[in-house]
């Protein structure tokens, strides 16, 4: 049988790599200095995660229907390392071994992360079913979200849709309801009429669940940041992502920079201002921002001027092998290495 393109690994290739996995040595250190030493040494945490990937990928853990969770492989290897305690034993006084620990976690966090996966495409199938939701209680309750579980219930019966999907959906669905309640305040000088002002809602609404959306997957984008023990590569990861996350916030969707203040897109900024900190601080390279945005009128410390300010670089290829002094012939082969690595990481 064939996964994924794959042919699944026999029994004994797979026992073989698990056993590789048990076998490494930094299970057998203290907890507390493991940290420490994947510092030193950085291959661990690589041949560890290299090993765990193939037997998920082409073991018995998946399959079509339960496909591979890169990101929350990554997540779990790095749980693993960090809490993994030979000494402590379930209710049957059977201790578990590394991959078994690391199976456990990796389940766990695959179900966790289903909602965070593939951002666009699952909030956009959210916010379609929490719009049905949403009518079907209009229609049959007037609104009344006491019904609301009722509803879901029945159009579980005709749907394929995971758990995870429905709770976001019933949450979306909620938010809608209560925007669209008549009895939600309203100013009666204000210009326009009720019906523009909750549809005006409903873009609020809808533009929240995006930006919390987006939120989470900036959180792994940052927290992938140290991962790159070694200097260089933190510097090349964080000049890319610098770089990707630019595009997105200062070319319009015809890829083209913005030709009027403020140049750039407004739900981007707003989904980064919530992790306008930590973007700063531990992801955006500086040097590599002044490069490519005007520093005038707005200052550049801030995300709004990032934001703001007319895009005076190109933001391709070139640019950035510029300003880390590497031709761009070579660049292209080492930026395919780093963005391979940042996509096992955020799969």
């Amino acid at each position: 049988m064939e996964v994924l393109g794959f042919k699944r690994l026999d029994s004994e290739t797979k026992k073989a790599y698990i056993d590789l996995f048990n076998s490494n040595a930094i299970f057998l250190s203290n907890p507390k200095d493991r940290e420490d030493e994947m510092g030193k040494d950085p291959s661990i945490l690589n041949d560890l995660t290299e090993t765990a990937t193939l037997i998920l990928y082409k073991g018995e853990y998946t399959s079509e229907e339960d496909e591979f969770d890169g990101e929350a492989c990554f997540e779990a290897i790095v749980s693993a390392v960090n809490t993994y305690d030979s000494s402590r034993k379930n209710d049957e006084g059977n201790v578990a071994t590394p991959f078994q620990y690391f199976v456990f976690l990796y389940n766990n966090k695959r179900k966790s992360n289903f909602v965070e996966n593939n951002t666009v495409k699952i909030s956009s199938t959210i916010i379609k079913l929490g719009k049905s939701i949403k009518r079907i209680v209009n229609e049959k309750y007037s609104g009344n979200m006491e019904f609301i579980n009722e509803v879901i219930e029945e159009m579980k019966l005709d749907s394929s849709h995971r758990d995870e999907t429905w709770d976001a959906a019933k949450k979306y669905a909620q938010n809608m309801l209560y925007a669209f309640s008549l009895d939600a305040p309203t100013d009666d000088e204000s210009e326009g009429t009720l019906g523009d002002t909750l549809v005006d809602r409903e873009a609020d609404v809808e533009s929240q669940i995006f930006e919390e959306t987006g939120e989470e997957l900036l959180d792994k984008i940052i927290t992938l940041t140290d991962v790159f023990t070694t200097a260089k590569d933190e510097e090349l990861y964080r000049v890319i992502v610098t770089n990707r996350m630019l595009r997105e916030l200062k070319l319009d969707e015809s890829k083209k920079a913005f030709d009027d203040y403020p140049a750039g897109d407004e739900q981007f900024y707003l989904i980064c201002a919530r992790r306008e900190k930590d973007l700063l601080n531990r992801l955006f390279v500086k040097d590599y921002v002044k490069q490519e945005i005007k520093d005038s009128p707005e200052s550049l410390d801030g995300l709004y001027g990032i934001y703001f300010n007319y895009l005076q670089g190109k933001l391709n290829n070139k640019a950035m092998a510029g300003y880390l002094g590497k031709p761009e012939s070579s660049f292209a082969q080492t930026q395919k290495r780093m963005e391979g690595l940042i996509e096992k990481g955020l799969l």
